[in-house]
């Protein structure tokens, strides 16, 4: 189902970074005001242009989708909803993410300020992850009590399930179609996954017990995260060439990467010891 709703964008607010490690090129993006910047368990985008977009939770513990483009944010809410998350954006400003409305969470596309609610046709649940240059959009599902992955293109629906799985989740799109995501077996074993022309590809993180892709570019670099226990900390990762680097905010005790443009810049979230949330930026 496709609803559309018109957008009140909030004033933008000057931009406030501050570079963690200036050698390793990572700088904390934190909303004015905002106890957490980016919140457990979701996304944060970035587009060929640098902007970037995600979630903050407010003094009063609501959250709402933020902006920041050319130096400056912008906080933005479906209309109505209890809680707005922005996750993935395109070249010409298109925005995708879910909102939580009478308890239920929906997926939107923003555009020119104007919201289109994403819905499964008969889904109890629908998140977008993920919007390519394309228009070609991503994200998952839930149908009786199950998980599934999405592609919405020209209109139409496409289920994405990962062969054998009980769970498959979509978090990213690059410009040429390829999409990365996670998926679960029946024995509850995570595992990142690369769909490219047809084709799926597991992708583990070396000596993890999980791995989770979040975003994919066009020359075919991976970012994600990858768990080497079930109590540990996620860590960040570049799968770039076939090769695997790890990355690691500073002074963080978790770090995902979800988002990487053309350029190479990668953006995620970090966790601290206090139990609070920032997103980051790393140029190489």
């Amino acid at each position: 189902m496709i609803t559309r709703k018109v957008l009140t964008i909030l004033p933008g607010m000057l931009l406030s970074l501050s570079v963690a490690i200036a050698a390793e090129q990572f700088t904390t993006i934190n909303v004015p005001g905002a106890i957490d910047t980016g919140v457990k368990g979701s996304l944060v985008g970035i587009n060929l242009l640098g902007q970037i977009v995600g979630p903050y939770q407010d003094a009063a513990g609501n959250i709402h989708g933020f902006l920041l483009s050319f130096g400056k944010f912008s906080s933005f809410d479906f209309p109505g909803a209890s809680a707005t998350y922005a996750d993935g954006i395109d070249i010409i400003g298109t925005i995708v993410g879910k909102y939580v409305s009478a308890g239920v969470t929906h997926g939107y596309s923003l555009t020119d300020r104007r919201f289109t609610t994403i819905d499964f046709p008969g889904a109890s649940a629908t998140a977008a992850a993920g919007i390519n240059d394309l228009g070609q959009i991503v994200g998952s599902y839930t149908l009786s009590g199950v998980v599934h992955g999405f592609l919405f293109s020209q209109g139409a629906f496409t289920t994405i399930d990962f062969p054998g799985s009980v769970y498959t989740q979509v978090s990213g799109i690059g410009p040429t179609g390829d999409i990365v995501g996670l998926y679960f077996q029946p024995d509850l074993t995570g595992h990142g996954f690369l769909l490219h022309n047809g084709a799926f590809t597991t992708i583990n993180f070396p000596g993890a017990v999980r791995t989770a892709l979040n975003g994919i570019n066009l020359e075919g670099d991976i970012v994600g995260g990858y768990f080497t226990s079930s109590t540990a900390q996620p860590q960040g990762f570049l799968l770039r060439g076939g090769a695997y680097t790890t990355i690691d905010m500073p002074g963080a005790i978790g770090t995902s990467a979800q988002g990487i443009n053309l350029e190479g810049a990668i953006v995620g979230t970090s966790n601290n010891a206090d139990g609070s949330f920032h997103v980051f930026q790393l140029t190489r």
